[in-house]
């Protein structure tokens, strides 16, 4: 009885040895991220929720119209785009274009006459928008269908007329290109052509031009495609022969050269590409 009380006896010491020399801890939960769109182009800024909502909610009903045709109706509060351009100072005079990009990856780009009514929202019918509704930061713009509301807003892009392509016409989608754009998928899909040009070779390096037409998701019955530069002058080609000619690119510099066709098609200092 005595060796068996003595062991517990060492047992307990050993115990107690070990267990002060162990501080116990609840793991600190990571902190979460504070929502917040980024804004480049024309200028660099971001914006939080919480400077959003300082800006002075909107109250205001909107009625979501799907592809289908299904009409669903809500009621948000939001912050009127332009109010956010007045508190970071941009001139809209200067914008053309605005590039909305969500925290997934999918963008739209639409003019500024699209985005006379443009809201970013952070409620929808009483409730804070959520990760399972578009939120924290949701773009709704009434009088426009819903294709062209963005869920999950992280970006904004701000474009003037001055430094971009716009891909338009018999289109899903309006697609502007500028020259950081055609500089950044330089990196991926940047390829050189050569050809022949007043008799001479001439090496020519851009981005595939069927990438940026697949961007713009052209129309099925699309017959034709208008190049124009900024200066007026105009080159229309047949659309799907363009299409379908794996050499044809845009240059950085916004110049589109198509082998096969004549140079004179190859305008200088595009603008505009219009599918028709």
């Amino acid at each position: 009885m005595k060796k068996l009380l003595g062991l517990l006896i060492l047992v307990v010491l050993a115990c107690g040895c070990i267990t002060s020399g162990t501080t116990t801890s609840t793991p600190a939960s990571p902190a979460k991220e504070t929502p917040t769109v980024h804004i480049s182009g024309i200028t660099s800024e971001e914006i939080t929720l919480a400077e959003l909502q300082s800006l002075g909610g909107v109250k205001f009903n909107a009625t979501l119209v799907k592809s289908t045709g299904t009409k669903i109706n809500n009621t948000y509060v939001g912050v009127p785009l332009k109010r956010v351009f007045e508190k970071l100072g941009i001139e809209e005079s200067r914008v053309k274009w605005v590039r909305f990009r969500a925290e997934d990856g999918y963008e739209i780009t639409l003019s500024m006459d699209d985005l006379k009514n443009a809201y970013l929202c952070w409620e929808e019918n009483g409730e804070p928008l959520g990760p399972d509704n578009g939120g924290p930061i949701k773009l709704v713009i009434p009088d426009q269908p819903g294709k062209l509301w963005l869920k999950w807003l992280s970006e904004i892009k701000l474009i003037g007329d001055e430094s971009a392509v716009v891909v338009h016409g018999k289109t899903k989608v309006t697609v502007v290109v500028t020259r950081e754009d055609i500089t950044e998928l330089m990196n991926s899909f940047g390829m050189n052509v050569t050809v022949e040009l007043k008799g001479e070779n001439v090496t020519f390096s851009g981005v595939p031009l069927k990438l940026l037409l697949d961007k713009a998701r052209p129309d099925d019955d699309a017959v034709n495609i208008t190049f124009t530069a900024k200066d007026g002058y105009s080159a229309t080609l047949d659309f799907m022969e363009v299409y379908g000619n794996d050499k044809a690119i845009l240059t950085p510099n916004f110049r589109v050269v198509i082998p096969g066709e004549p140079s004179r098609t190859w305008v200088k200092d595009l603008r505009e590409i219009v599918i028709g």
